[in-house]
């Protein structure tokens, strides 16, 4: 934290806190709508404490498959990496824990150099699309932005 009386970070990486005010300014232009200015899925926004890898968790759930797409993103505990981890769950967690993630999505953990943050912003759109995609069952994200 520093020499300082207060942190306005909430003790998260700088690097996932930039990531985050970036993803803030973003619509989801190619989520499917509800006929109305409201998107179909539901997103939300956390902070995720895991040990060194302090950082942010979004959670998009699909209302009607009942599914949930988490992403978690940090500094790599042993790098100034960037940390992306992702999986879908059955479950409503807010916001998961540590223990909520499998050794499997650890070992999967999609590794972005330092700073690049148009490397990270990418390869998230990418990991919601395929979401988007696999819940509503079509061949590309272009066939929900047809409808």
């Amino acid at each position: 934290m520093g020499n300082t009386i207060a942190d306005f970070n909430l003790g998260l990486n700088d690097q996932a806190v930039a990531l985050l005010a970036i993803l803030s300014k973003m619509e989801p232009l190619f989520a499917p709508h509800d006929g109305t200015y409201e998107y179909k899925y539901e997103y939300k926004t956390y902070a995720w404490y895991n040990g060194r890898e302090n950082g942010v968790s979004l959670r998009i759930n699909h209302p009607e498959t009942r599914k949930f797409l988490y992403i978690c993103f940090a500094e790599h505990r042993s790098t100034d990496s960037l940390v992306i981890y992702h999986w879908t769950s059955d479950n409503r967690l807010q916001p998961p824990l540590a223990s909520d993630l499998s050794n499997d999505v650890y070992k999967n953990g999609i590794l972005i150099a330092n700073l690049r943050f148009d490397m990270a912003v990418s390869r998230i759109i990418d990991i919601i699309k395929l979401f988007l995609v696999e819940q509503d069952n079509l061949k590309t994200v272009d066939s929900i932005i047809k409808e």
